[in-house]
């Protein structure tokens, strides 16, 4: 097995600080889930939430200093005061909300225990190999093939797509899951629900995808590769994406609903081959990288 190189920024992967250590090894030891990265992934997961306490914080910090330029410091401190009150609440409600708000805004519905023997006992199997816990499946109505690990106020859940049930064979299928699987054994599954639940306000597309993690997807897919030994079932899923068409207006994937979740997604920009060059993250870009294997 040889590693992959980019075809992104023409750089080697081993540059890229969130996929490689700085002494990384050479062979499938090299793609072996560190616990550093778990710390870091949980590290982020317990820091974005804080986000919009900082941001009301420091609004009431500016209000307290013209304020106290103005002459009237006491009714600033109040005002820092009361900051800190309702930043604590607005993150309390987050951390409550988030997992329940992503869920719905993904559209899916949780398939009863035994109605997708297929890939039920797939997703069993794999999960002894990857030491995690089998989630519970939930389905959206879309032709796409797609899937998505999210994190929910019991656990985290695994959602695919009825394109994704009924168009892949048994080899793309375990590909598919085992990188959905792999996000549970890198433990970042919390980290990209929350960076996905982030108010608009507090950031755009490339802030959520900073912080749930430049480089997540390419990643998973590593982890899965080497787990399954089968980097060519995952690279075909990703040129059944790559070959999908735009999404139609009727497609969830066409929704904003999708452009705030998108880097939770195993195909985050379908139909949109313009974005490949320079992400890492792109399907393409990927499945060059496995095809190298």
């Amino acid at each position: 097995m040889t590693a992959p190189v980019a075809a992104w920024t023409g750089s080697s992967l081993r540059d890229v600080p969130s996929v490689r250590g700085a002494d990384a090894v050479t062979g499938p030891q090299q793609y072996d889930v560190r616990n550093d990265e778990r710390a870091r992934n949980r590290r982020v997961a317990f820091l974005v939430p804080l986000l919009p306490l900082a941001f009301i914080v420091a609004l009431g910090a500016v209000c307290c200093a013209g304020l106290a330029a103005a002459g009237a410091p006491r009714l600033g401190l109040v005002i820092v005061a009361a900051s800190l009150v309702l930043g604590g609440l607005v993150v309390a409600a987050g951390l409550l909300s988030a997992p329940a708000n992503v869920e719905r805004l993904l559209g899916a519905h949780r398939v009863a225990d035994g109605a997708q023997p297929r890939v039920e006992n797939l997703v069993a199997g794999l999960c002894a190999t990857f030491g995690v816990s089998h989630p519970p499946l939930f389905v959206l109505d879309d032709d796409r093939v797609n899937l998505a690990m999210v994190a929910t106020s019991s656990g985290a859940a695994m959602v695919v797509t009825t394109g994704l049930l009924g168009k892949l064979d048994l080899i793309e299928l375990e590909g598919v899951l085992a990188h959905g699987l792999a996000h549970l054994r890198l433990d970042d599954v919390r980290r990209g629900t929350l960076a996905a639940s982030l108010p608009s306000v507090l950031g755009n597309d490339a802030i959520r995808h900073r912080l749930a993690g430049q480089g997540r997807l390419f990643r998973a897919d590593e982890v899965a590769a080497v787990s399954v030994r089968f980097p060519v079932g995952i690279a075909a899923v990703l040129d059944r994406c790559i070959a999908q068409p735009v999404p139609s207006a009727g497609s969830y994937f066409a929704t904003e609903h999708f452009a705030r979740t998108r880097w939770l997604w195993f195909d985050p920009l379908p139909g949109d081959p313009s974005n490949d060059i320079g992400e890492l993250d792109a399907p393409a870009v990927r499945a060059q990288a496995l095809a190298e294997w």
